[in-house]
Parts: C-alpha cells; sequence; structure tokens
C-alpha cells in the first residue's frame, strides 16, 4: 500500500476504460502497512523496481457482487515474463499470492476474461514485499 504505480489502460482494453485510477487504500491502520487496495479494472499497474529481489505475498478475492458480474484475469509480470496468472470467475473468488519477483519493475495487471469488463474489481489483502 506504501508504492505508488503508475496506471495505464492494458492493451485492447481501451474500449473499456477512457481512465485508470490507482489502486484505492482502505483507511486505518493495518498489520505492516499493508491496508486492503481495491483495484477496478482493466488496468495495468506498473510498480518501482526493489533494491532486491523480492517475494509478493497476499490475498486476491472479490466481493460476491463483483463475482457474479463476469470473469477477470489477474496477470503479474516483471521485465516482459508472465510470472503468475489467476483467473477470478464465479466459482472461484479468492487467491493466497505468493512470488519471487527479480529486482526490476513489475506489473500487476487486470483483464477481463470474457470481454465483459464489468465487475473486473480485484482486492489485495495483506500484500507485501519480503526480501528475499
Amino acid at each position: 500500500a506504501t508504492l505508488t504505480p503508475v496506471a495505464s489502460i492494458p492493451q485492447g482494453c481501451d474500449g473499456y476504460r477512457f481512465t485508470t485510477s490507482v489502486p484505492t487504500v482502505a483507511p486505518g491502520t493495518w498489520a505492516l502497512d499493508a491496508a486492503p487496495l481495491e483495484l477496478d479494472g482493466p488496468v495495468l499497474l506498473t510498480y518501482p523496481a526493489q533494491l532486491v529481489t523480492t517475494r509478493l505475498v497476499a490475498v486476491a478475492y472479490r466481493i460476491p457482487t463483483a463475482r457474479l458480474a463476469g470473469s477477470v484475469d489477474m496477470v503479474i509480470r516483471s521485465g516482459g515474463k508472465e510470472l503468475l496468472r489467476e483467473r477470478f470467475d464465479s466459482n472461484r473468488a479468492r487467491v493466497d499470492i505468493r512470488v519471487d519477483l527479480p529486482a526490476a519493475p513489475f506489473e500487476i495487471e487486470l483483464q477481463p476474461a470474457d470481454g465483459n469488463a464489468v465487475g473486473d474489481t480485484v482486492t489485495l489483502e495483506r500484500a507485501v514485499l519480503f526480501p528475499r
């Protein structure tokens, strides 16, 4: 929650959105400063490089109303390499994330999986980068 990404529209999704916003950070005091982050897609979030190799650990989930709206893919990349891809749909609403990131910028992308961007919202809880 303390890192500020650059938000942009993912390639091929410009018909779904005309603006993007950085994740919404829940107010309050949170363990390890890991406030829940609400990602509203489709969106491509580019985060700055860390000084060392890190592991991103988080819980990603969709609220029930978003799950009923459609399917969304969450993709994590670094250096053009896809490190993780998870699909959220009506049957899958929660994913534990553990992915190793090189000391380079990394991206988190939300993209519609079914051609419908309605409900492309994912919340990251306890998202923390740990040095490896």
